[in-house]
C-alpha cells in the first residue's frame, strides 16, 4: 500500500484494492459512501480521522458459490479549503487621513458638512477594508457602509468621507470622535479623530425697547432691558455684562445664569447713568456676552445718556420764523457753574438768517442768568420754505455743542399782534415752595387759531400749563397760569426765565421773555474758628497763622466764598476764594493770614471777611487779626535752608528800617563742623538798608549717614541798638547713608497646611541680610515691611543700628504663607528709615514665592509614534485655578524635538474653565535617516500659574531602512532560485552598507546570495536574492520559514527586516486501517464498513 503526502500543487491518481469475499448465492454488493460507479468519498486533511464506507449485499445475477472482488479507492484530487490557502502576509503601512482645508482639527458646525480624504500609506499585500466608526448620533457618514475597500490598484487613490452634524434643539457645542481601522492586507494603527460640533443655535435676544438716559434725572437716570436666550443650553449657561464706559453707564447684575428650563424666561439688567463733570451726550454699548455654557456671539445694547450738564435753551424745541417777520428769541443760560469764563458762539448756514448777539459770555457768577438772542431771516422773491441749523459751541470752562432745527417760513399775511403778559403785584418773585398767577391774553385779533407756548429754564419751576390755545373769540380773554417754586435742600436763592411764544396760528407776534427769581427758604451761614489770631511781624514763628471756614448749610451745587483783608498793607490772605460743594460744605478749610513789614512803628488790627460770591445765600462774616510791630529787625525769610552735604546754598538780609549811621551785623556759624558761613559782617546804610545781602552757606561733608542741623546767628555790632538776634536754621542733608541688602535670592516654596490642624506645620523660610553704609550719629532705625502680607511676612518688623555695629549684617526672616490659587508670587520686601536723624533711600528685597497649588494634569504619560503615520493627542487641565488668567507654552524638548510637529503652541486656561481638558495633537515628521527618536513634550506655565510644568514621552519610531519588494514568498517543494529584490530607503552612513541574508531553517529554505553590499549611488536600486525551497522525502508537511537580513555595517541605524517564505510539501496518500479478506453473508442486510485514512498533509 503506498503512503505520501497530499499535495494540492500535483494532485496524481492512486489505487488502492480492498478484497471482498460474498457467498455465491447472491452476485453483487453496494458500496455506501463510495459507491460504484465513480462515486466519490471526501475526507478531511488531519490523517489520525477515520472515515467509514459502506458495503451491504445486493441479489445476484446469477449463481454463484462466493463472489470476491476488489473495491477500488483512487485520490483523483485535492482542494485545499479556505483556511489552508496561500494568504500573503500583510503589509506594514499606516491608514492617511486629510483633513479639508488644510485644517488641523475637524470642526463642523451644525447642519453642515465636510469632507475628509481616505487613503493608505503604503500597497497592501491583499484587499484593505477601512471601517468607520463614530460615537455621536448627531453625526452622520457617508458612505452609509462606514467601509472604505482599498486594493492593490487604488491603495494611493484618496477615497471621501462625507460628515455631517445635524441640528438638535439646544445651544450647546458637542464633540464627537472619528476612529478608522483597517483589516485585510496591511497592518495600520488605528486613527482617531476628534470632531467638534459648532451649535449655531445659540444666541442672546435683547427687548426691543430703546434705552435712554438722562444724567442726573431722578424718574429717568436708571432703566432695565431684559435678556434671554434663543435656544436652550445643555445644563446651565453664564452671561457676562459690561459696559463700554463704566464712567458714564454702570451695569447690574455682571453674570446671568440660565438653564434649559428658564433659557426663554426674560431676566432684567439695570442700567444707571453717572453723574459727570462734562456737558457731552455719550451713547455706551452694554456687551453680553458667553462665559460658558452655550455657544452665542457677543450682543450688544446701546444706552443713550443724555448730558444734564448741557447748555440750557428755550424754547428748546424746533424754531419757526417767517421771512420779513419780527425777531424770534432765544433765551440761554448755563446748567452748572462753569471751570472758567465761557464764550458760547451760534452759528448758521443760511445766509438769510441774522443772529444777534452772535457770542454770549458767562461766568461762574452770571452762568445761570438766561441771555437773549434774536433770531431773523430777511424776506425773498421765491415761495420755498428754507431750514437752518443754528449749532452753539463753547469754550473755556466748558465742552457741550448744541444744535436747534430752524424752518424758515414764506411770510404770509398774518396779524400783527403781541402777547399781553400780566404779572403779580412784585413782579415774578418766588418763594420757594410757593406759587404766582399769571394771565395771558393777546394783543389783536387773530387769523386763524393760535396756541402759545410757555417754556422755562429752571428744573425747579413748574407751570401748570404749557400752551394755550386762543382764537377769533376769546383771543382777549386772559387766560389764567400758575408757576410754582419747588423746595431743595440747598440755601442759595435761585432764578430761571419764562418765555412765551407764538408756537402756530395767525398772529405773528414777539416772544416774551420774563426772569423769574427764587427766593431760597433755608437760611445759609459761614462758620469760622473761634480761636484768636496774633500775628507778630517779621517774627519767625508768629508772622504767619490760619484760621478755618466752613458753611453751615449746604449749596445746590458748589458755593464759592471770598476772603478779603481789610488791609492789605498790613495782612494778606491765601487763599482768596474758598469753594465748598454739596457734599464737602461741613468740612474746615484753612486760611492762612501773613503779616506784612511795614515802615511803621504801630501795632494794627485788621478784619478778614468772608462772603459768598455764588452759590448760597448767607450773611458776610469777619475774623479779627492782630498785628504786632517789630520795626527796627533784622529780616530774613523764616524757612529754614536745606543743603545737601559738600554744597552752598544762601538767604537774603535786609534791615526793617535806615540806622542813623552804618549798621554792621555780625555773622556766625552755631557749629562751623557742620556748616561754614560767608561773609562774617554785613554793612547796611540809611540808603541801602532795605536791599537784600546774601550770605552764603557751605554744608561741611562728614563720616556718618545722619542728617545735621545748624543755625546762623545774624547780630548787630553797631550802628542799629535795641534789635534782637535773628537766627537762620540750615538743615544739612547727609549724603553718605545707604541701606545695604545681601544679594543672594531668595526662593520659598508655598507649603499647605496640614488637615489636621493639630499636626505640626512648618512652612518655608528664608533670610536675607541687612547692614548701613554709613554710621548714624547715633542710632538708625530700619523698617522692613511686607507689601502682601498675605503671601510674605517678615521678622523682626525694624532693625536697630549704631554706630559701632552699623556695618555688621543684621537678619530678616521671611515666611511663605499658603493660599489657594495656582499663582507664584514675587514679592518686593521695603526696607526704609523708620526714624530721623539718619537719611537714605528706601531699598528693596526681591522674594520669590512658588506657589505649590499649581499642577498640569495630563491623561496620559507616554505617546509612540509611526514616521508619516497617524498623528496622536493627549488632553492637558489644571488641578487649580489660576487667580485670572494663565498661558502655557507647549513644545517638543530634547534631542529628538523635531522629530513631530504640536499644535497648538499656547493654551490659555481661566479660573472658569481650568478644569475642562484641551487636546494637544502631536504629529510625527517624516525624515531622511534612519533612526528612531525619543523626546519629550512639554507644556510649562508662561505667566499666571506658578511656574509650573509638565511633560510626556514620546517615542517616533522610524519608517526608513531596509526595503523589500514583496513581503513573503510561496514556493513549491524543490523550486530553485525564486528572486527577490532588496534596496535602502536611505544613503549609507558612512562608506558602503553590508546586508546579511540568512535562513531561519537551511533544510527547508535556502538563500543566495549571503550578503549584499550597496553604495551611495545604487543604494536605491534593488539588488537580487535567490531562493530555494529542498526537496524531501521525510515528511508530507508545508514548512514555513523566515529569512533574515541584517545590516552589517555602514547603514547601522536601520532595522532588520525580514522575508516570510512559505514551502507547499508534494508528498500524500491513502491509508486503509484494515486491508485484509472483508466477507459477507448473502442476504445480510447490515452489510459490512471499512475505514479509510489520508497520508498527512504538507501543513
Amino acid at each position: 500500500m503506498s503512503r505520501g503526502c497530499l499535495a494540492a500543487a500535483a494532485p496524481r491518481p492512486e489505487a488502492m484494492a480492498l478484497p471482498i469475499r460474498k457467498p455465491v448465492q447472491r452476485a453483487a454488493v453496494t458500496f455506501q459512501g463510495v459507491p460504484t460507479m465513480m462515486n466519490t468519498l471526501t475526507m478531511d486533511r488531519a490523517a489520525s480521522k477515520a472515515k467509514p464506507a459502506h458495503l451491504s449485499p445486493k441479489t445476484p445475477a446469477r449463481s454463484l458459490a462466493f463472489l470476491e472482488f476488489a473495491v477500488l479507492l483512487t485520490l483523483v484530487a485535492f482542494s485545499a479549503p479556505a483556511s489552508a490557502q496561500q494568504t500573503p502576509s500583510p503589509t506594514a503601512g499606516e491608514i492617511v487621513l486629510t483633513l479639508p482645508d488644510g485644517d488641523e482639527e475637524l470642526k463642523i458646525e451644525e447642519g453642515e458638512s465636510k469632507t475628509i480624504m481616505v487613503e493608505l500609506s503604503a500597497q497592501p499585500s491583499d484587499e484593505v477594508t477601512v471601517t468607520l466608526a463614530k460615537t455621536n448620533a448627531d453625526i452622520t457618514l457617508s458612505p452609509a457602509s462606514l467601509s472604505l475597500s482599498f486594493t492593490a490598484s487604488n491603495w494611493n487613490t484618496a477615497q471621501s468621507v462625507t460628515v455631517t452634524a445635524g441640528q438638535d434643539a439646544d445651544a450647546t457645542d458637542d464633540e464627537d470622535t472619528l476612529t478608522l481601522s483597517a483589516t485585510g492586507g496591511i497592518t495600520a494603527s488605528n486613527i482617531v479623530e476628534s470632531i467638534d460640533i459648532i451649535d449655531d443655535d445659540g444666541s442672546i435676544v435683547f427687548s426691543a425697547a430703546a434705552v435712554e438716559l438722562i444724567e442726573g434725572s431722578e424718574d429717568d437716570r436708571s432703566k432695565t432691558f431684559t435678556v434671554e436666550l434663543g435656544a436652550p443650553p445643555a445644563s446651565k449657561a453664564v452671561l457676562s455684562l459690561s459696559s463700554g464706559d463704566p464712567a458714564a453707564v454702570t451695569v447690574s447684575p455682571v453674570r446671568l445664569n440660565f438653564s434649559a428650563s428658564d433659557y426663554d424666561k426674560a431676566q432684567q439688567v439695570t442700567v444707571t447713568a453717572v453723574n459727570d463733570g462734562d456737558f457731552a451726550d455719550e451713547m455706551v454699548d452694554i456687551t453680553v456676552s458667553v462665559v460658558s455654557g452655550i455657544t452665542a456671539e457677543d450682543a450688544s445694547k446701546s444706552i443713550e445718556v443724555s448730558d444734564d450738564d448741557a447748555i440750557v435753551v428755550s424754547p428748546s424745541n424746533a424754531l419757526k420764523i417767517w421771512e420779513g417777520d419780527d425777531a424770534r428769541s432765544l433765551a440761554i443760560s448755563l446748567a452748572r457753574v462753569p471751570t472758567e469764563d465761557v464764550t458760547l458762539t451760534l452759528s448758521k448756514t443760511n445766509a438769510k438768517v441774522t443772529i444777534t448777539p452772535a457770542t454770549l459770555t458767562f461766568t461762574k457768577d452770571n452762568h445761570f442768568k438766561a441771555q437773549i438772542v434774536e433770531i431773523s431771516a430777511t424776506y425773498d422773491d421765491d415761495a420755498i420754505t428754507n431750514t437752518d441749523t443754528i449749532t452753539l459751541s463753547a469754550t473755556g470752562g466748558i465742552d457741550a455743542p448744541d444744535e436747534i432745527a430752524l424752518t424758515i417760513n414764506e411770510p404770509r399775511s398774518r396779524p400783527v399782534s403781541e402777547i399781553v403778559l400780566t404779572l403779580p403785584a412784585g413782579g415774578l418773585t418766588i418763594a420757594e415752595g410757593g406759587t404766582e398767577d399769571i394771565t395771558v391774553k393777546l394783543g389783536a385779533q387773530p387769523s386763524s387759531t393760535v396756541d402759545i407756548e410757555l417754556t422755562k429754564t429752571n428744573p425747579d419751576i413748574t407751570l401748570s400749563r404749557s400752551f394755550l390755545t386762543f382764537n377769533t373769540s376769546n383771543w382777549n380773554t386772559a387766560q389764567s397760569v400758575t408757576v410754582s417754586a419747588g423746595q431743595d435742600d440747598d440755601a442759595t436763592d435761585d432764578e430761571g426765565s419764562l418765555t412765551l411764544s407764538v408756537h402756530s396760528g395767525g398772529i405773528v407776534a414777539l416772544q416774551v421773555v420774563e426772569s423769574i427769581a427764587i427766593t431760597d427758604d433755608d437760611d445759609g451761614s459761614i462758620t469760622v474758628s473761634a480761636a484768636a489770631v496774633d500775628l507778630v511781624e517779621g517774627s519767625e514763628d508768629d508772622r504767619r497763622k490760619t484760621f478755618t471756614v466752613k458753611l453751615g448749610t449746604p449749596p445746590a451745587s458748589s458755593a464759592v466764598l471770598s476772603v478779603m483783608s481789610g488791609d492789605i498793607e498790613a495782612v494778606t490772605v491765601s487763599p482768596a476764594t474758598l469753594t465748598f460743594s454739596a457734599s464737602d460744605y461741613d468740612q474746615d478749610q484753612t486760611v492762612t493770614v501773613t503779616a506784612v513789614d511795614d515802615g511803621d512803628s504801630a501795632d494794627e488790627t485788621v478784619d478778614i471777611t468772608v462772603s459768598v460770591s455764588s452759590g448760597i445765600t448767607a450773611g458776610k462774616v469777619k475774623k479779627s487779626v492782630s498785628v504786632r510791630d517789630d520795626d527796627g529787625r533784622i529780616l530774613i525769610d523764616p524757612d529754614p535752608l536745606s543743603i545737601e552735604e559738600g554744597n552752598n546754598e544762601s538767604f537774603a538780609v535786609r534791615l526793617s528800617g535806615a540806622p542813623a549811621s552804618n549798621a554792621v551785623l555780625s555773622v556766625t556759624s552755631a557749629d562751623t563742623s557742620v556748616a561754614t558761613v560767608s561773609p562774617a559782617t554785613l554793612t547796611f546804610t540809611a540808603t541801602d538798608y532795605d536791599d537784600e545781602k546774601l550770605v552764603n552757606v557751605s554744608a561741611v561733608g562728614d563720616g556718618d549717614g545722619t542728617d545735621d542741623s545748624v543755625e546762623i546767628v545774624l547780630s548787630v555790632s553797631s550802628g542799629y541798638t535795641d534789635v534782637d538776634d535773628v537766627k537762620k536754621s540750615v538743615m544739612v542733608v547727609d549724603d553718605d547713608g545707604g541701606i545695604v541688602v545681601s544679594s543672594t535670592s531668595v526662593s520659598l516654596d508655598e507649603i499647605d497646611p496640614p488637615a489636621n490642624p493639630d499636626d505640626p506645620y512648618t512652612p518655608d523660610t528664608g533670610t536675607f541680610t541687612v547692614e548701613l553704609a554709613a554710621p548714624p550719629a547715633s542710632k538708625a532705625v530700619v523698617s522692613v515691611t511686607s507689601p502682601d502680607p498675605h503671601a510674605v511676612t517678615v521678622s523682626p518688623p525694624t532693625l536697630t543700628f549704631s554706630a559701632s555695629n552699623y556695618d555688621d549684617p543684621q537678619e530678616v526672616t521671611v515666611t511663605a504663607l499658603s493660599d489657594k490659587d495656582g499663582t507664584s508670587e514675587d514679592v518686593a520686601i521695603v526696607l526704609s528709615i523708620a526714624e530721623e536723624g539718619y537719611t537714605a533711600a528706601d531699598n528693596t528685597k526681591a522674594i520669590t514665592v512658588k506657589d505649590d497649588d499649581a499642577g498640569i494634569v495630563f491623561d496620559k504619560t507616554t505617546m509612540s509614534l509611526r514616521e508619516g503615520g497617524a498623528a496622536d493627542r493627549f488632553l492637558v487641565s489644571l488641578g487649580s485655578p489660576p487667580s485670572s488668567s494663565a498661558t502655557f507654552k507647549v513644545g517638543s524638548q530634547g534631542q529628538g524635538k523635531d522629530a513631530v510637529r504640536v499644535t497648538p503652541e499656547i493654551l490659555t486656561f481661566t479660573y472658569d474653565n481650568y478644569k475642562d481638558a484641551q487636546a494637544v495633537t502631536v504629529s510625527a515628521v517624516e525624515d531622511s535617516d534612519t533612526s528612531n527618536a525619543n523626546l519629550t513634550v512639554e507644556v510649562s506655565s508662561d505667566q499666571g500659574y506658578a511656574g509650573a510644568s509638565e511633560t510626556i514621552t514620546v517615542e517616533v519610531i522610524d519608517d526608513d531602512g531596509i526595503v523589500l519588494n514583496v513581503p513573503s514568498l510561496t514556493l513549491n517543494e524543490g523550486d530553485q532560485d525564486v528572486p527577490f529584490y532588496v534596496s535602502l530607503s536611505g544613503i549609507p552612513d558612512s562608506g558602503n552598507a553590508v546586508i546579511s541574508l540568512s535562513s531561519a531553517d537551511t533544510n527547508a529554505v535556502t538563500v543566495t546570495p549571503a550578503s549584499l553590499t550597496f553604495t551611495s549611488t545604487n543604494y536605491a536600486t534593488g539588488q537580487r536574492v535567490g531562493v530555494s525551497a529542498v526537496q524531501d522525502d521525510a515528511d508530507a508537511s508545508d514548512h514555513e520559514v523566515h529569512i533574515t537580513l541584517t545590516v552589517l555595517a555602514g547603514y547601522t541605524t536601520a532595522h532588520p527586516r525580514t522575508m516570510r517564505v512559505h514551502v507547499i510539501d508534494d508528498e500524500g496518500g491513502i491509508i486503509l486501517e484494515d486491508s485484509s479478506l472483508m466477507t459477507i453473508a448473502e442476504g445480510d442486510t447490515t452489510g459490512g464498513t471499512f475505514n479509510v485514512h489520508r497520508m498527512p498533509s504538507c501543513r
